[in-house]
Order: C-alpha cells, then sequence, then structure tokens
C-alpha cells in the first residue's frame, strides 16, 4: 500500500500594510475596529496559512477613559452621567480623539455604556509587562 505525503502547512508571520486591513473584516478582535486603526501609529501582526489570516495581533495606541464614577444618591438618574459624557465628549473632540476604550466594571456603567452605543470587545484587559523597567508601558 502506497501513502502520498501531504507536506507539512506553512505558516506565515507578517506586518499586514494597511492596504490590506480590509481583510481584518472577518477577524473577531480586530475586525469591528479596523475602521478606527490609525496606519502612521499601528502595526498588525498576521500569521496566515495558503494565503488566509489564521491569526491576528496589533500594537496601537489606545484612548482608555477611566474613574467613571457617579456618587451613589445620584446614581440612576442620569443628569450626572449626562453632564459628564457632555463635557468628554467635547475634551475628546478638542483633542481630535475620534474613539476611545473604556471598561465597564458593573452593570449600571455597563449599561451606560450601551446606551452611549458603545461596542464590547471580546474577552478581559490584562496589563502586559515586557520585564523591562527602564522602559514602562507609557512610553
Amino acid at each position: 500500500m502506497s501513502s502520498i505525503m501531504t507536506p507539512a502547512p506553512t505558516f506565515t508571520t507578517r506586518v499586514l500594510p494597511p492596504d490590506e486591513w480590509a481583510r481584518l473584516a472577518g477577524t473577531e478582535q480586530l475586525g469591528p475596529v479596523a475602521s478606527l486603526l490609525d496606519p502612521e501609529t499601528t502595526d498588525v501582526l498576521v500569521v496566515e496559512r495558503d494565503g488566509e489570516i489564521v491569526g491576528t495581533w496589533a500594537v496601537l495606541p489606545v484612548w482608555h477613559l477611566e474613574g467613571a464614577w457617579i456618587h451613589p444618591d445620584h446614581r440612576g438618574k442620569g443628569s450626572v452621567a449626562r453632564h459628564l459624557w457632555g463635557a468628554m465628549r467635547r475634551m475628546l473632540r478638542q483633542r481630535h480623539i475620534g474613539g476611545v476604550m473604556t471598561t465597564g466594571a458593573s452593570d449600571e456603567v455597563r449599561a451606560l455604556i450601551a446606551h452611549l452605543q458603545g461596542q464590547p470587545v471580546l474577552g478581559q484587559t490584562y496589563v502586559l509587562s515586557l520585564g523591562d523597567t527602564s522602559c514602562p508601558p507609557h512610553s
């Protein structure tokens, strides 16, 4: 009995040029935000097999809103949240920031973010250290 040997799959890892970012549309993580990525500050790594993208990971600067808090006596009434969001939008526009990330740590905050048409991102957010204390994460 003879057998035909099938070659092992070949994987290619490369930086995906911006003119190919439309190919990210079928991916779960980068697909929904691909149109927001800035080619000047973003690199998208892809692993391909036979021309098909089978893995992605990107490095990009992200504006992140943090520390939203409303006194318990004012929660669920809308006024403080409207003031915060209105002022934050004005501040972001003055900085020419077109989109941000934020965390919904409670059901109330998640409801507010959903009301503001925020799109959830799969997974949890983590901080990764490269182990080099001479290069803090923000530099």
